[in-house]
């Protein structure tokens, strides 16, 4: 609470805020991931610019990559959430109100169909909604499975880009430099 706390603050001073998650201190899957989840989910809907410390357990003393693939789809999830909602008269319907009355059906109204389904929707990349049959004849994979395929995956094909020379050469000057005076 005192960090979501904080980064209201920091949200009203309009001052950006780094804010760390909970470093679960469990060695249960499920219940670090409720931690996880609880304490990002605040964060995020506090405000908070920045959410880091992900993936981490035994306060901080171990890190698992795995997990840090699911804290990011927390994230991913929780900034979802809290993308601007569209307040105008279409978005809100007025004239298809009117036009049904108190008692009116909206289901037949132009307004529904025209709307219909055309909210932005989360698309998980690990998260899975299907039911428990279709879930179990799709042979059980559960999160964890998931999100370790997603790590293994990015390690396998993701690519730093090069630096920009100008960078490249400032690293090379600091370096040199801290040579010279460790030297």
């Amino acid at each position: 609470m005192v960090a979501a706390a904080v980064a209201q603050l920091a949200r009203h001073y309009n001052v950006p805020s780094a804010i760390s998650a909970v470093s679960g201190t469990c060695c249960q899957s499920h219940q670090l991931m409720h931690q996880y989840s609880s304490t990002i989910q605040t964060l995020v809907m506090a405000g908070a610019t920045e959410v880091s410390v992900l993936g981490h357990l035994s306060n901080a003393m171990q890190c698992s990559p795995t997990l840090a693939v699911i804290c990011d789809e927390i994230m991913a999830m929780g900034n979802h959430f809290i993308q601007d909602i569209e307040m105008n008269g279409d978005a809100l319907a007025v004239e298809a109100i009117r036009r049904a009355g108190p008692r009116g059906n909206f289901l037949s109204d132009k307004h529904t169909m025209e709307h219909l389904r055309q909210e932005t929707r989360f698309n998980p990349a690990i998260f899975d909604w299907v039911d428990y049959n279709n879930w179990e004849r799709g042979g059980k994979v559960n999160l964890l499975q998931r999100a370790e395929a997603k790590r293994q995956k990015i390690l396998a094909e993701h690519e730093v880009p090069p630096l920009e020379t100008a960078v490249e050469k400032e690293i090379a000057a600091i370096l040199s430099a801290s040579d010279k005076a460790l030297g």
